[in-house]
């Protein structure tokens, strides 16, 4: 009797995955149905093999990433390469991630402005920076916006950016000059201009020295501290302002993520305030010091508090601008005017001037990667705690609670001082000390740099 074959033939698969290396492809051979064998390491990038054994390279990806997959030729085995093909297909995939259809050339370049939103499909960026891209193209760069990206010069942008009309508005000139360089960049990238004019124009304008500006209002904000610590515990703003004042001025935290804090960030059970959505896209752990414990209990306990928002506006929502009343307590002050951000310039300051370290400044700021560091782990939270308390005795130490006199000790100085006038907590002073400790004090720092 004949022996039965019980073996059960599957089908071939009809994808295979493989590195698609000249052996590879020379040794693929046809079938009874046709058959793509994919590259293994350039997703996107394929072979076909029909019956007839007819072997061509192709690419199959979404458009912008988005919808159905679309299929392209490159062409037969007898006519390109496996590295050839490979080269093409690199450039086509990225041609059609961005949009563009390899095999259907568009009628015209893009302009500027539209390829700024195939830019921005590109880039997880916060909708704040997207608004303010798509401003500076609407506004700063309207007459360039809507022209071709092939048939802008060099020339074009540099007398664009020296004209008079633009020299008077220089840091949004500035800033839309970067945000155009850095799209006409991407022209270049997805090849469809062959070179950035902006790369040389930006050799040929007289491009405003931020570093040294930074540096400059950096010395004025640190010097105008003490002034503005008096000013802010003398001048009569409303409560909002003052207590965001407080939070930001000794947390360094960033103006959107503090105005915009909800009561589900803060734990008062664990004294601690967490950042999950923000700047540097990783959890930020801020624990509470005696003052901004005080102040969030503060907040909470108001009749009227707001069950959303920490920081809530008079008409609804939470705090936006609080420039007017900054430059009130500076006027009051008679110092260098403070913006929002100035505060964490001010953190970072009086940090360094306690001798905390440039990496761990930067981590307490959340300059730092997107992972979750030590320093932010349980166990780890009452020494960054005390790195805060650090910062807040600093400042209170600088508002003036009295005048050495000649004869009588006198406490000029204290701790827990805002958290005293604000919101009723005892006050920590100095140890008092008399006119002439003062100045002795005064002529020691004089002895040590006259050398005398």
């Amino acid at each position: 009797m004949p022996k039965t074959d019980n073996t059960l033939k599957l089908p071939r698969a009809k994808n295979q995955p493989i590195n698609l290396t000249q052996k590879n492809v020379n040794s693929a051979h046809p079938r009874l149905e046709e058959y793509f064998l994919r590259d293994s390491k350039l997703k996107g990038f394929n072979l076909r093999i029909k019956p007839t054994g007819a072997k061509s390279y192709g690419v199959s990806s979404r458009l912008q990433g988005t919808g159905k997959p679309i299929q392209r030729i490159i062409g037969s085995t007898h006519r390109y390469t496996a590295a050839d093909a490979r080269g093409i297909a690199k450039q086509w995939l990225q041609d059609i991630n961005a949009g563009l259809d390899p095999k259907q050339k568009p009628k015209k370049i893009p302009t500027p402005k539209e390829l700024l939103e195939i830019y921005l499909t590109h880039k997880d960026l916060r909708p704040n920076t997207v608004s303010s891209y798509r401003l500076h193209f609407d506004k700063t760069l309207a007459k360039l916006a809507h022209k071709p990206c092939n048939e802008i010069t060099s020339d074009e942008l540099v007398n664009w950016y020296t004209s008079d009309q633009r020299n008077k508005r220089q840091i949004s000139t500035e800033r839309a000059f970067s945000t155009l360089k850095t799209v006409l960049g991407f022209a270049k990238t997805i090849k469809l201009i062959d070179s950035n004019p902006a790369d040389i124009a930006a050799k040929l304008i007289n491009r405003p020295k931020e570093g040294k500006k930074k540096a400059l209002r950096m010395l004025s904000v640190v010097d105008d501290v003490k002034p503005f610590m008096n000013a802010f515990l003398e001048y009569p703003i409303s409560e909002t302002i003052r207590d965001w004042i407080v939070l930001v001025l000794t947390t360094g935290m960033r103006k959107t993520e503090s105005m915009s804090l909800t009561w589900d960030q803060v734990d008062l059970d664990k004294k601690l305030v967490t950042i999950s959505d923000n700047k540097a896209q990783r959890v930020l752990f801020i624990p509470m010091t005696g003052l901004t414990y005080s102040m969030f209990k503060h907040r909470a306990a108001k009749p009227n508090a707001d069950p959303v928002y920490v920081f809530q506006s008079r008409t609804g929502g939470h705090i936006k601008d609080t420039r007017k009343t900054l430059q009130k307590i500076c006027e009051h002050a008679n110092c260098f005017s403070y913006t929002p951000h100035d505060f964490r310039r001010i953190f970072g300051s009086v940090c360094s001037e306690l001798d905390i370290s440039e990496q761990e400044i930067g981590k307490l700021l959340n300059h730092s990667t997107k992972s979750v560091t030590d320093l932010y782990i349980q166990k780890q939270f009452d020494s960054v705690r005390r790195k805060y308390d650090k910062v807040t005795d600093f400042l209170d130490r600088l508002v003036t609670l009295g005048e050495a006199k000649e004869e009588e000790p006198q406490v000029i100085s204290g701790t827990s001082v805002m958290r005293a006038i604000f919101y009723g907590a005892e006050m920590m002073p100095d140890a008092p000390v008399t006119l002439l400790h003062v100045q002795e004090e005064q002529m020691r720092e004089e002895r040590y740099w006259d050398g005398v």
